[in-house]
């Protein structure tokens, strides 16, 4: 049972992490494509997009952190793998929002 709840929080952690990579960039970066004398940087947009991402990435270091704090045995490769999830959210969430 151990292992299935490491798994269902690993799924989770990289699925909030797939969905940072999802919305990265700009709302509007396709309009540059079409005309390129537009600018997409000076719409002004409510920030929906930045509030999802910062959702998801509070629930991809939570799984991490919960995955982290379930395990029983106090060995390092047990804690590896919650590292690993905390460090690749944070870096798409760093990394996305250009």
């Amino acid at each position: 049972m151990q292992h299935l709840w490491r798994l269902m929080l690993a799924v989770i952690s990289l699925s909030a992490t797939l969905g940072m990579g999802l919305l990265s960039g700009h709302e509007y970066g396709w309009i540059a494509d079409i005309d390129a004398g537009l600018d997409p940087t000076t719409i002004e947009t409510d920030g929906d997009r930045a509030l999802v991402r910062i959702v998801l990435l509070l629930i991809a270091l939570a799984a991490a952190a919960i995955m982290a704090a379930a395990t029983k045995t106090a060995t390092r490769s047990r804690y590896a793998l919650p590292l690993v999830l905390s460090l690749l959210a944070i870096a798409t969430y760093g990394f996305g929002g250009r």
